[in-house]
């Protein structure tokens, strides 16, 4: 099919039937907002990116990022730390950061969406890799 709409129509039943057999809610939105709310708590979920010089080319590049989720009455929980990468020759992550988050319809869980861009090979167009955090929102 050319369109989501006409391959969902096509196939209802059988998505429908296999989502009910993985306990799966659909939802006309999943992607939430990096700030959110759930359990009568806030929520941010953020990517701290450490910048430095590529060696190569002596252009700007992520050395390493991590992610993390922050609540005002919980403070700050770290949920990914990324290799650091500031000694190697050929590194060429360009950017990194939070897309939103999906929060779970059964639990107090989030899945944090994150984006890395690398260079691509010789410049433009870049390409963007999806990191995925899972993180418990209970008090930690």
């Amino acid at each position: 099919e050319d369109n989501i709409a006409k391959l969902w129509r096509k196939n209802q039943k059988l998505f429908s039937d296999k989502l009910r057999e993985h306990e799966i809610v659909s939802g006309t939105s999943v992607l939430a907002a990096k700030s959110f709310t759930a359990a009568g708590r806030s929520f941010t979920a953020k990517a701290v990116v450490k910048m430095g010089e590529n060696p190569d080319d002596h252009d700007s590049r992520v050395n390493y990022y991590s992610l993390t989720l922050i609540s005002p009455k919980l403070g700050t929980k770290k949920l990914f730390t990324s290799e650091d990468h500031s000694k190697d020759d050929y590194w060429f992550m360009l950017d990194a950061g939070v897309l939103g988050v999906i929060k779970s319809p059964f639990e107090d869980r989030v899945a944090v969406v994150g984006m890395q861009v690398m260079r691509g090979w010789e410049g433009p167009p870049h390409t963007g890799d999806l990191r995925i955090v899972g993180a418990s929102l209970k008090p930690w």
